[in-house]
């Protein structure tokens, strides 16, 4: 089964640093509801570039793809996304 994984932006939950303590715990709730989805066949995670929620996902999926063999994709909306983002959020795209 697939998965398109959306959510809000660093902008919409006020979070704009990575060493935020909130990550934490949202990303324990992420990998919760990554372990069930799982359980449920879930097996591949489709992306759509944003920062935030989306790239939360992806940097946990990242971390559990060997134990549990999650296939990742990102389709962008266009083919010039995030070209004007500064290079720290360039990086997290490539």
């Amino acid at each position: 089964a697939t998965a398109l994984v959306l959510g809000y932006s660093t902008f919409d939950l006020g979070l704009f640093s990575d060493k935020d303590p909130r990550l934490k715990l949202i990303k324990k709730a992420i990998r919760k509801d990554l372990e069930a989805m799982a359980a449920d066949g879930v097996s591949w995670l489709v992306f759509t570039g944003s920062l935030g929620f989306e790239y939360w996902v992806l940097e946990v999926a990242q971390e559990m793809k060997t134990e549990y063999g999650f296939q990742l994709a990102t389709i962008f909306a266009f083919e010039t996304h995030g070209e004007n983002w500064n290079e720290g959020n360039q990086m997290k795209l490539s």
